[in-house]
């Protein structure tokens, strides 16, 4: 028999805010949890024998409530970081689980927030017929897919190395991320400016030597993850009309945050410089923007 490791640590900054208060594997899809949709599909194998949740310690509570009511065998461990900034990755999560169970088994590592339209229990088969360490890929043919996901590089002994194509940098004060800047390839949904959308939704648009540099200012209204709290039909409406205003689930109470952000491409890379911090001004993001382009 094998453990299956969930890595479940990270903060899903991206989805913020609607992960800001609430774990993304957590999140319901149909009526189900991701982990719930992974876990039952992964226990038809009838090769796992128990399950080992790695979160944070910003969310193990939300885990441990979550598993005292399935059926499953379910461990989960906090690994004590409580910021994104302090996360200990999947690597070290990986060893810490290892450590802390002391675990000899074999060992299947998945990532808890993935929606699988597949079933894992053929790779669980394959690998106990290689009965060796086995990762899963599939052979994509698109080069515009391939800027999007990460890319392995197979030799002759089938041997893999991977690569990102995203990278994401944050400025950080009082242990909270006050802006970030994301940076990926422009060739994957298309040139900005290629997309008269993009203008007409920006609240206002700056050209930096030649570079369009399109500004938002949006409004999001956090609701708790329950079935007794819903938006109001106003608030709908308003979510369906107004280009700026978006409707979020996972926050411990209703509240309303406001995102202001800057993005342009350059170079087939786009650039997104975002913050939740309303002190800092639209002057102030498209700076940061003409710094970047001023750098080439």
């Amino acid at each position: 028999m094998m453990k299956c490791l969930i890595l479940a640590a990270g903060y899903a900054t991206r989805l913020y805010p609607l992960t800001e208060n609430f774990p993304k594997p957590l999140l319901k899809v149909q009526g189900k949890t991701i982990l719930d949709w992974l876990l039952e599909d992964i226990h038809k194998s009838g090769e796992v024998d128990q399950y080992v949740v790695i979160s944070n310690h910003k969310f193990a509570h939300h885990f441990r409530n979550w598993a005292n009511g399935h059926q499953l065998p379910i461990t989960v461990l906090d690994d004590g970081t409580d910021s994104n900034e302090t996360r200990l990755g999947a690597v070290r999560d990986v060893q810490f689980a290892i450590d802390a169970l002391g675990l000899k088994d074999d060992l299947l590592v998945i990532a808890g927030d993935n929606l699988l339209d597949f079933s894992l229990t053929d790779f669980i088969r394959y690998q106990r017929e290689k009965q060796t360490t086995c990762i899963m890929r599939y052979y994509e043919p698109s080069v515009e897919k391939l800027h999007k996901t990460g890319v392995a590089v197979v030799d002759d002994e089938d041997r893999t190395v991977g690569r990102f194509k995203e990278l994401r940098i944050e400025y950080v004060c009082d242990n909270k991320a006050q802006i970030s800047v994301n940076m990926e390839s422009a060739l994957v949904n298309g040139h900005i400016d290629d997309d008269p959308g993009v203008a007409l939704r920006a609240n206002e648009m700056r050209t930096v030597d030649g570079i369009n540099v399109y500004y938002n200012y949006d409004e999001y209204l956090g609701l708790p993850v329950s079935k007794d709290i819903f938006p109001t039909e106003e608030e709908l409406k308003r979510e369906e009309t107004d280009d700026h205003f978006f409707i979020s689930y996972g926050s411990d109470e209703r509240e309303t945050y406001y995102a202001s952000s800057a993005a342009f491409d350059m170079a087939d890379v786009h650039y997104c410089i975002m913050t939740f911090d309303e002190n800092i001004t639209s002057d102030e993001l498209f700076g940061m923007a003409e710094e970047i382009i001023k750098a080439r």
